[in-house]
């Protein structure tokens, strides 16, 4: 004789919920675990251990995450948890403080594109684009979210020569030839994703784009584009062009 099949309670599957809840910490101290010993490696090996950003690296878990994610989950909540984690593991490493222009924090879309991407790090408000720009070159462990079509590539190229650039664009759940609204600076290791864009400025009017170009928009006296893949400076950056720097794509719509 089969076993008849019990329905299930409210009482039984909470603490389904509460079991799920004490394994996510579990996890969670396995993790944060493992952000401590790599911090002491890199102070051991001699790295920089007040660079903690790794812009490619954060890139693919969150490419994996969202890969494999059934559809239970939304993209946005995995992607803002996820977010949540890495803001903290940065935290972890070294402290680190996002800076924005004026314009940024009267705009509430902006600024919440901002927090929701770097929940829990110091939030310092400047002038405008240009002034948080230009604070970069004496604050090594800081970076700055600036609007894409602002006034920010003349201070950017003027300190190209600290190890300031682009490491990344928001907001990340777009379309990847969707052009971006703001674009993080700091001085986060450039290193390939996988799906990469190598962003660039052009001045003057006429100045013609090449080919695999992924989106471009007027910014200030320039005209910044992002250029499909981990480009080469020397070899595939066209004539005319300032490399900004290279990062991920964005991560596509939200789902």
């Amino acid at each position: 004789m089969e076993k008849p099949v019990s329905t299930p309670t409210l009482e039984g599957l909470r603490r389904e919920i509460d079991a799920a809840d004490r394994a996510l910490l579990d996890q969670l101290e396995r993790r944060f675990s493992a952000v401590e010993r790599i911090k002491a490696v890199k102070q051991e090996s001699g790295r920089e251990a007040q660079q903690p950003m790794r812009p490619a690296r954060e890139a693919q878990i969150l490419r994996q995450l969202l890969a494999r994610k059934q559809h239970l989950v939304p993209a946005s909540l995995l992607v803002r948890l996820w977010r949540s984690i890495i803001s903290s593991a940065t935290n972890l490493q070294a402290k680190v403080s996002v800076h924005i222009g004026m314009d940024t924090e009267g705009d509430h879309a902006l600024r919440d594109l901002v927090r929701d991407h770097f929940p829990g790090l110091s939030l310092k408000v400047g002038t405008n684009d240009a002034e948080v720009v230009g604070k970069l070159a004496a604050l090594p462990f800081d970076i700055a979210a600036v609007r894409a079509e602002g006034d920010w590539i003349r201070p950017l190229v003027e300190i190209l020569g600290h190890g300031v650039h682009a490491i990344g664009v928001l907001p990340l759940l777009a379309p990847h030839d969707q052009p971006p609204q703001l674009v993080i600076l700091g001085r986060a290791v450039a290193e390939p994703s996988g799906k990469d864009q190598t962003v660039v400025a052009m001045s003057g009017e006429g100045q013609e784009l090449c080919r695999g170009v992924i989106w471009a928009l007027p910014a200030g006296a320039y005209r910044l584009a992002a250029l499909e893949g981990f480009l080469d400076e020397k070899s595939a950056v066209p004539a005319g062009a300032i490399m900004l720097g290279r990062c991920p794509q964005s991560l596509g719509g939200a789902r």
